[in-house]
């Protein structure tokens, strides 16, 4: 069976998404073959919240059909299947049993809402419940996983390459600066003197 998510505050699965999962066409058919049964599985998963004045499974299957399934058989038989009028009064059953299953989901809606709802197509309706139940029941049976949560901090971070101290004190310049010497003009070779006239 394909895992559906369930949708908060709504119906996980359309009105008229008869065929769709979880249950497929086989439930669609189911439904619509025998209404009351499908109602009475429903009205059974239900168990606890007074969906049904009748009660249980079979006390609600009985009294769908006996609203709805036997005025449709009589009206097709004295109709010759013309008219089968009998089974909208279904609703008159179906419209708490929808309420009390939004109230157990936290599903938006109201009553008024339910009663047409069920009015105008009470097979489709009675298939959205079934798969709203079969996808809740999927959800609280999967085991839930607790993670711790993650706290996120500041990370103080010592830098990276810190300051070196000089090693050594600062080298002096091992010889000082030479002072200019200034030479003083040598006199001319003696030979070069000119001589001098008296």
């Amino acid at each position: 069976m394909a895992m559906v998510t369930p949708v908060q505050g709504h119906f996980s699965t359309g009105l008229f998404d008869a065929c769709g999962q979880p249950g497929g066409c086989g439930q669609c058919c189911y439904v619509f073959c025998c209404l009351s049964c499908a109602y009475g599985d429903m009205v059974e998963k239900l168990a606890g919240t007074n969906a049904c004045c009748a009660g249980n499974k079979c006390g609600a299957c009985c009294l769908h059909w006996t609203v709805a399934g036997l005025p449709s058989l009589v009206s097709c038989l004295l109709t010759g299947g013309l008219i089968p009028f009998g089974g909208m009064f279904g609703w008159c059953v179906h419209t708490s049993t929808r309420t009390h299953l939004r109230a157990k989901y936290a599903i938006a809606g109201d009553g008024c809402n339910d009663c047409l709802t069920l009015a105008c197509c009470e097979p489709c309706a009675t298939v959205q419940e079934l798969k709203e139940q079969d996808i809740r029941a999927q959800a609280a049976a999967q085991p839930v996983v607790m993670m711790a949560p993650v706290v996120m901090q500041a990370a103080h971070y010592a830098p990276q390459y810190a300051p070196q101290q000089p090693q050594h004190a600062p080298q002096q310049p091992q010889h000082a600066p030479q002072q200019a010497q200034y030479a003083e003009p040598m006199a001319p070779p003696v030979s070069q003197v000119p001589p001098t006239k008296l």
